[in-house]
């Protein structure tokens, strides 16, 4: 497994968040809302800055989930989205290729890996979609991200 630390720069998103109770509820919720924000960003004609980031925030109660697309300016009115600025985070990561059936596995490596290392982390974790086809698809690459603790 091929691990990073690298910083992630503060995003400009064009999205929405979501408290979720579990883990499969993020599939339905990411299959409706994925195309919602995509469409709402072609409606504003807003320049896309990198690809759509899902940032849980996970807690006793479950998660609160919010998926993201970056921008380059804030421009026109998001409607039912909003823009939100992601702050810059340190991470731990890595690059799963593979379906979403698979993902929890490459979050228990990586997460195996983030306490092999002793690497404090916050709540906080990230999905950035690199390469994506469909759910189903081996050639999908998602980049992993733990958020370390400041």
């Amino acid at each position: 497994m091929d691990v990073a630390e690298k910083q992630i720069p503060a995003l400009l998103l064009l999205s929405t968040s979501k408290k979720l109770s579990s883990v499969p509820e993020i599939p339905p919720y990411a299959q409706k809302t994925v195309p919602a924000v995509f469409a709402k960003a072609r409606e504003l004609n807003l320049e896309l800055a990198g690809p759509e980031v899902f940032i849980y925030h996970f807690h006793d109660q479950g998660m609160d989930l919010r998926i993201g697309v970056p921008v380059r300016e804030k421009r026109g009115d998001p409607g039912e989205f909003e823009f939100f600025t992601a702050a810059a985070v340190n991470v731990i990561s890595t690059v799963y290729a593979g379906s979403m059936n698979s993902i929890c596995k490459g979050w228990d490596d990586l997460n195996l890996e983030v306490k092999r290392r002793n690497v404090p982390c916050t709540n906080e974790c990230r999905e950035s979609y690199l390469v994506w086809k469909d759910f189903d698809s081996a050639d999908n690459r998602t980049d992993l991200q733990r958020v370390r603790k400041a």
